[in-house]
């Protein structure tokens, strides 16, 4: 019973933003019952509001290691890294998020970004030719197969995909 109020003072209380004790809900239900998902969520979302992204990463780690399913902190914990600019772990979250097969279009382009700014080219190529035809600014994705290529030293292969996207845009 306790736990549903709570639970219920915390939607209320997110309709109160801007108000002072905002977190003093949520951390009060996080201290009755460390491993509800609401809670740790709210307090998640407060971490990454206030820029406190190491804390953000904890509670995805806490999350995942009563629930190593939990879809949420899957996705999440690569977003926060991005955010940290730490592309390696990035690369690799995005990687790990992929990999359980709930990733949307959006997802696999940044995972191919955090791979290309981790100089890991051929993932960043793989993940990007997997896309192509998916995602709705293929100038994006070409830019960045392109790009790989070149840091490859793949020159030829390189100048077909230029070809490619000055078809689309005559200006890049």
């Amino acid at each position: 019973m306790l736990f549903r109020s709570l639970e219920s003072l915390l939607l209320l209380n997110e309709d109160l933003k801007g108000h002072s004790d905002r977190t003093e809900i949520p951390d009060k239900l996080i201290q009755l019952y460390p491993n509800n998902p609401k809670g740790r969520k709210h307090q998640f979302e407060e971490f990454v509001e206030s820029g406190e992204f190491g804390r953000a990463v904890e509670t995805c780690e806490s999350i995942l290691k009563n629930d190593p399913e939990n879809e949420y902190a899957l996705r999440q914990r690569p977003i926060i890294f991005t955010r940290m600019s730490r592309f390696e772990e990035a690369a690799y979250f995005w990687s790990e998020w992929l990999d359980f097969g709930k990733a949307s279009i959006q997802d696999k382009f940044r995972a191919a970004r955090a791979h290309y700014n981790s100089k890991h080219y051929s993932e960043c190529i793989s993940i990007s030719m997997e896309i192509l035809n998916q995602y709705p600014d293929q100038e994006k994705i070409i830019d960045l197969i392109i790009r790989s290529n070149y840091s490859l030293m793949n020159w030829r292969i390189c100048n077909d995909w230029c070809e490619k996207i000055l078809v689309l845009n005559s200006r890049n």
